[in-house]
């Protein structure tokens, strides 16, 4: 029993010839003659995919807001709540207390003027507070 080989290049197996009529009806994939022309909206999904990878950079930012009053023998936690930032309020900052006499904690969007990197740090310009700890990502002042 002899097994032919046929060349590549025999009738069987020649992949560049042009797609006749019929092969158009049964694999619409496989012409490329018309490709382009027949799906212009392929051309819009580059153009869409940054779109969308770049709308959550024009989303505000989001905080926690905490108000803690320690009384003592009794902790009272109004407004727990999350909040959207305003322009300008590009930081989340959490505010801890300097002294035995104020146990009030705070958390809030803030601007630029308070918060100048992310971190925290012990600071002496603020009345009643002695360390502040900044942030710049969603949700992320909840310690």
């Amino acid at each position: 029993m002899a097994i032919s080989i046929l060349p590549l290049s025999s009738p069987h197996f020649n992949l560049v010839r042009p797609l006749r009529s019929a092969d158009r009806v049964l694999f619409p994939l496989l012409d490329t003659s018309r490709r382009l022309q027949s799906y212009p909206e392929m051309r819009l999904l580059p153009i869409l995919l940054i779109a969308f990878a770049l709308l959550p950079l024009s989303a505000a930012l989001e905080c926690y807001s905490l108000n803690v009053n320690h009384k003592p023998g009794k902790w009272y936690y109004p407004g727990k709540d999350k909040e959207t930032c305003r322009d300008g309020e590009n930081f989340c900052v959490t505010l801890y207390p300097n002294n035995e006499l104020h146990h009030d904690k705070k958390k809030a969007c803030v601007g630029e003027r308070l918060c100048k990197k992310v971190g925290c740090e012990r600071r002496n310009d603020l009345a009643f507070f002695a360390r502040i700890c900044c942030c710049n990502t969603d949700l992320c002042n909840i310690f």
